[in-house]
Order: C-alpha cells, then sequence, then structure tokens
C-alpha cells in the first residue's frame, strides 16, 4: 500500500496552507489556513462516503495557516469518533490572542521533542524559527517513508542557529530512521538569495532612531524577537519604546514561555514588565484595552496610565510607538508622526497608503526562509524528494535542487503516491 501526499492550498501560492498526509486509513491533515486577504472556502473538507480517521496539526498561529480551525468538525461522519487537533501550548494561546471570540478548548497541547503514535503514524513537533511564537515543524513517519514538514521557517533569526542539527538528530531516531525522507518545505523568499537578519534589523533600527523626531514603527503584534530588536534599539539610542497595552500583553504573555531550539527558555528581555524607562505602556482607548481592563490584567501594568497625551507630544524626540490597535490614529491625529518604520512585509494594503502620507523606511528580516538558505538546508539533509510549496514561483527552486534530490511541484488538490522509494 503507498502513502500518499496532497497539497490543498497554498501549492503555488501565499495563503490557505494545507498538507494531507495519507497512510492506509488515516489521515494526517497538516494546517489548515485561510487566505492571505478576504475569506474563501476552506482548503479540505472531510469527504462523507466512507469511514477514516482524521486528525489536524497545527505548526504556527499565524490565521494563513491555522484561521479555519473553528471550522473543523469535532466528530467523523458516520461514527461518532472526536477528531484530534494538536498544536503547542504557546500557539494556541496566541491563536486565542488573536481571536478573542473563537473557542479554542477542543485544541490538544503536545509538547515538542516527544514523539507520539496515532494509528499508523509517529510523530514529533521540533521548534523552528518564525516570527510566530513556538513556531514547529513536524516530523512524521508511516511504516514506508519519513516526511519533515517546515511550515514557515527561516534560518537567520536569533532562534535559529541549531534548527538543522536538530532536525538531524530527530531524524537518527529508530521511529524515522532508515526510511526514505521527504520534505515538504515552503519556498516563500523565491528570488531572494539573502537578505537582513534580525540582528541586522536591530542595528538599523537603533542608527534610525538617533535621528531627531517621534518615530511610528509598524510591525506585528505578535512578532517576539522584533519587539526585542525595537526593544534593544531603544536602550541602545535613549529612546522609550511606547506601545498599547495589548502589544505590552502580547509580549509578556507570549514571550515568559517562549523557547529556543534546545527547548530553552529565551524570554529576554521579556522576564521583565515595561518600567517606564525604555518600555511604557500608553492606554489608547480600543476594544483590546477594553478587555483587558475589564479582566484585570491591566493591573500589572500598574493600573494606569504610564505616559499621558501631554507627556507623548513633549518627549516626542525620545520617543519609539509601536502603533497598533489605536495609536496610529492617536498620532496622526495631533500630528506627531515625522516618519515610519515599516517592519513587516511589504504585501499587506496599508503600507502603500502610508507610504502615499509618510517617509516611509522598510527595515524588516523576514520570517522566512531565504532561497540560498533554503537550497544549503536540503543540501544537507540528504532527502529523497522535495514538495515545494507555500511559494509564488517553486519552478525557481526545483531548478536550484535538481541535482541532489528530487523536486516535486503539485497544484492545489493534486497528490502523489509514495511506495517508499522515488516514485
Amino acid at each position: 500500500m503507498k502513502d500518499r501526499v496532497c497539497i490543498h492550498g497554498a501549492a503555488r501560492s501565499i495563503g490557505s496552507s494545507c498538507v494531507e498526509l495519507t497512510s492506509g486509513r488515516d489521515h494526517l491533515i497538516l494546517d489548515y489556513g485561510k487566505p492571505l486577504e478576504g475569506e474563501g472556502p476552506v482548503p479540505f473538507k472531510i469527504p462523507k462516503k466512507r469511514f477514516h480517521r482524521y486528525q489536524f496539526m497545527l505548526s504556527h498561529s499565524h490565521l494563513d495557516h491555522c484561521g479555519y480551525v473553528n471550522e473543523i468538525p469535532k466528530y467523523q461522519y458516520p461514527i461518532n469518533e472526536k477528531i484530534r487537533v494538536l498544536a503547542t501550548e504557546r500557539t494556541i494561546r496566541a491563536m486565542e490572542l488573536q481571536n478573542p471570540d473563537v473557542q479554542l478548548r477542543d485544541i490538544e497541547t503536545l509538547c515538542p521533542d516527544l514523539i507520539w503514535g496515532w494509528h499508523g503514524f509517529w510523530y514529533t513537533f521540533v521548534y523552528a524559527d518564525h516570527s510566530a511564537p513556538d513556531a514547529c515543524s513536524l516530523i512524521i513517519s508511516t511504516k514506508r517513508n519519513t516526511f519533515l514538514y517546515t511550515g514557515d521557517f527561516r534560518l537567520h533569526g536569533r532562534r535559529s542557529d541549531d534548527y538543522t542539527q536538530r532536525i538531524q538528530g530527530v531524524l537518527k531516531h529508530r521511529y524515522f530512521a532508515g526510511k526514505p525522507l521527504t520534505i515538504i518545505t515552503e519556498a516563500t523568499n523565491v528570488g531572494k538569495e539573502m537578505g537582513q537578519s534580525e540582528q541586522d534589523v536591530e542595528d538599523e533600527l537603533a542608527k534610525e532612531f538617533e535621528k531627531p523626531g517621534l518615530v511610528m514603527v509598524k510591525m506585528a503584534n505578535q512578532n517576539l524577537q522584533r519587539i526585542e530588536s525595537v526593544y534593544n534599539a531603544c536602550k541602545r539610542s535613549g529612546r522609550i519604546m511606547v506601545t498599547e497595552p495589548y502589544t505590552a500583553y502580547c509580549a509578556l504573555e507570549l514571550g515568559k514561555q517562549e523557547r529556543n531550539l534546545a527547548g530553552e527558555l529565551a524570554g529576554k528581555p521579556f522576564d521583565i514588565k515595561p518600567d517606564g524607562k525604555v518600555w511604557k505602556v500608553f492606554n489608547i482607548q480600543s476594544s483590546w484595552t477594553s478587555r483587558l481592563a475589564e479582566s484585570g490584567e491591566l493591573k500589572q501594568f500598574g493600573g494606569r496610565i504610564k505616559i499621558t497625551k501631554d507627556q507623548f507630544e513633549s518627549m516626542s524626540d525620545r520617543v519609539v510607538a509601536v502603533a497598533n490597535y489605536g495609536m496610529q490614529d492617536f498620532l496622526e491625529k495631533k500630528n506627531l508622526v515625522n516618519r515610519v518604520v515599516w517592519s513587516m512585509w511589504k504585501g499587506y494594503p496599508c503600507y502603500e497608503k502610508l507610504c502615499s502620507r509618510y517617509e516611509v523606511r522598510c527595515i524588516h528580516a523576514s520570517g522566512h526562509v531565504y532561497e540560498r538558505d533554503l537550497v544549503r538546508f536540503i543540501r544537507e539533509l540528504h532527502l529523497e524528494r522535495t514538495i515545494l510549496m507555500h511559494s509564488g514561483d517553486p519552478m525557481r527552486i526545483a531548478g536550484l535542487i535538481g541535482d541532489c534530490t528530487e523536486p516535486v511541484v503539485l497544484s492545489d488538490g493534486q497528490e502523489i503516491k509514495l511506495r517508499g522509494g522515488r516514485h
């Protein structure tokens, strides 16, 4: 009997990531994401024709990988066997913070680096470096094959140093060794050989913050390494990082258990609370501020506004404002914005709007592996085959790795059957 791999979403695009591994009657669904913009159909529906066993596994908390988690049925048809949905504890918490009205109690937590069995599969989660907290890659084996699903990852962040070595170490385990290895990998940064590292971002931010005038930084609230870079750059340049409560809450709530690839706590600088010297919390009115006030969570910031509007204006040359959840509106109404640092992917619609109004400088390290690092990573693993996805041009990467692995590029809904060697 053959194993099968089907890419249901993001086979030749970015968004709606969903991969199905099948071994006999058993099916693992890896990620269950939404499109990058707007809504669309779920990438995969469990068929009702006959009984099979299904389990969902989520690599990280970004919506293009987990956004349709509430659409997963709780039980299988035609018999009432519960469908399991698995993720790490930090991934579940990050999903809750993104979607406060979503109930995620049915998701089961698994600890990375422990090996688990489910019917025809053995699998483990391995910490990866990405812009989402506790992002993981998944290593899965059947009787005939071993698979590495990278999810989204990079090799140029603060937590990337031993990623390849840890993957190689896990693959030596008796449940995974001795079988043909297939990688299912993202190739987002096709055509971008190399770029900035997270340390490069911190260094450039520190130089930018030395210039006069208030700086407004646009970044993702849950990108803990980027918050760390902004925080460190403020310390180096003598500025104060000002955030609204939600960003501070994300950093403290998610950062207190952030771990590096070795599983050790990697919470610096999140082992301290905003102290008013380098990091102040400005109580901008928003739906999230109201929720945190009602729940009592604002008390951990002293239960009061850490910086007043008058202080904000008087300290404009010393302030770096992380502008989310009301902060940008406040700054614009007060005409306080001198320049903007964009520290995210440029594809978001608000990037062009900001460029039309302000001087915008992009200082950003991608959350995705650069092309040269990806090719080197594939060569080091000695793979039987490489299934490319999550890319606008996977054929380019296929042309770069054909001498060391069998590259496979599918279309959405297309599957490949694997006997245990090359197909």
